[in-house]
């Protein structure tokens, strides 16, 4: 996935200083989908819908929310 200028919207280029999009950890949003003058929200723990549509609270897609994986010691000492 090539990453996105959030000045212009389009993929690097050398035309002016190349300012990516930040995405918040655990999105994985087609960056196309955001406005490129927004701030893309950090995902929130648990998506708020009925799972077709956006997320009520965080406007994540479902797929964003996916639980935090476990780590060694939660998963040895549950």
């Amino acid at each position: 996935m090539s990453k996105l200028c959030k000045i212009c919207g389009q993929p690097e280029r050398e035309h002016h200083e190349f300012q990516p999009v930040e995405i918040p950890e655990g999105c994985v949003c087609d960056p196309g989908t955001w406005d490129i003058s927004d701030t893309i929200p950090d995902v929130c723990s648990e998506h708020k819908g009925d799972g077709i549509q956006y997320c009520l609270t965080c406007d994540h897609d479902k797929k964003c929310h996916k639980p935090a994986e476990k780590t060694l010691g939660e998963i040895l000492f549950k």
